[in-house]
């Protein structure tokens, strides 16, 4: 049974493992996972083109990552793809390892946006403020 692999019954003439071709896939994403995506970025109102332009664009960004993670792979003389020739492939299309990580950077956002609101305060002391409300 040893070093047939998955090709089933029978020996070199045998019939080959049947794999099924995928078409179309992008479709999964769908529409409203599309419209998480734009409200998770700002947006509030989505054209209805714009969800084709997505899948497309998404399929691009996809295409050349798997591409790099793949040569990153062969490259090692590896067959199986490791999580950093993912992070590799991504620092080469120009994200860096703090994008990278979510959560701390959500982390450095906040603590810079606090302490930008505590300057933008200080300097210019709105509970004093002697301007007369009409």
């Amino acid at each position: 049974m040893s070093g047939r692999g998955k090709g089933g019954k029978g020996g070199k003439s045998g019939a080959k493992r049947f794999r099924k071709i995928l078409i179309d896939n992008i479709q999964g994403i769908t529409k409203p996972a599309i419209r998480r995506l734009c409200r998770r970025g700002g947006v509030r109102r989505i054209s209805g083109k714009i969800y084709e332009e997505t899948r497309s664009v998404l399929k691009i960004f996809i295409e050349q990552t798997v591409r790099d993670c793949i040569s990153y792979t062969e490259h090692a003389k590896r067959k199986t793809v490791i999580a950093m020739d993912v992070v590799n492939a991504l620092k080469r299309q120009g994200f860096n390892e703090e994008l990278l990580n979510e959560n701390e950077t959500a982390y450095k956002l906040r603590k810079i946006e606090k302490n930008l609101l505590e300057n933008i305060e200080n300097k210019f002391n709105f509970n004093n403020c002697s301007i007369p409300l009409e």
